[in-house]
């Protein structure tokens, strides 16, 4: 038409590689599993529910996806080591994404000891180590890229229910991926974030009933939904593609504009 353009859309863009995903049998880490394998990753699952994971990865190879799961608890800091060492002698570890976490909401006076170790166990030290194993792999090749997956509780407190631990965690994973970052760099491994504000998953049904979800929304988030994994999955996919490389040590928010 004359006076008009068509408008260019860029092609998917395509990854390749392995890619280790902790915290992969369902929910967030799931999506992600899903999205980098559609791009053309092999995908490693990582997960301590194996009934889960399994079906996970059978489900995603029906689809015609190189995936596939490992029972591995990533808290066991030599046992996930040694699972990267062993995938990376068959095939270079090109992403690793540290996703593994739980979550619990008690209030903060009422949190034991025992409780907060556990959710800094997994949320922080468990993917500092991760972090750290991968970076060893990549390092003599320099390349690679690391994602961890933080939260808008990082930024801003949770507002549906007190999270205190959890929020502590995941502002300091925030500040575990710019503090890599600075320091992988210049070694060729790009260290990023994503932080999600509420995601539709298993783990935060379990937490909020769907009427707190339905207020939360309503009053927290302008684009008007929940997140969806894929969501996630496909911030993390950008962040470690080539369209992706000059992105470094930043946690992307990925909230719908809840934090706008």
């Amino acid at each position: 038409m004359s006076g008009s353009r068509a408008i260019q859309t860029e092609p998917v863009r395509s990854l390749s590689g392995l890619a280790v995903i902790t915290g992969a049998a369902k929910g967030i880490g799931l999506g992600i599993a899903e999205v980098v394998a559609e791009r053309g990753m092999r995908v490693v699952l990582v997960d301590t529910d194996a009934t889960a994971g399994e079906a996970a990865a059978e489900r995603l190879r029906s689809s015609g996806l190189r995936v596939e799961f490992a029972a591995t608890d990533v808290c066991d800091i030599d046992a996930f080591a040694d699972l990267l060492q062993a995938l990376d002698t068959h095939d270079p570890l090109e992403v690793l994404v540290n996703n593994a976490g739980i979550l619990r909401s008690t209030p903060l006076i009422e949190v034991m000891p025992d409780e907060f170790d556990a959710i800094v166990d997994v949320n922080l030290r468990a993917a500092f180590f991760a972090l750290q194993a991968a970076a060893r792999l990549m390092l003599p090749r320099e390349r690679g890229a690391i994602v961890n997956i933080s939260s808008t509780t990082a930024f801003q407190p949770a507002t549906i229910l007190p999270q205190s631990v959890y929020s502590t965690s995941k502002a300091g994973l925030k500040m575990l991926t710019t503090a890599a970052a600075r320091e992988l760099a210049p070694h060729g491994i790009r260290v990023t974030g994503v932080a999600p504000s509420t995601i539709d998953t298993p783990m935060v049904r379990d937490q909020a009933t769907d009427e707190q979800l339905r207020a939360h929304v309503a009053a927290k988030v302008p684009i008007g939904r929940l997140g969806t994994p894929r969501d996630i999955g496909e911030a993390v996919a950008y962040l470690v593609s080539d369209a992706g490389s000059y992105v470094l040590g930043h946690t992307m928010v990925v909230d719908g504009g809840k934090l706008t």
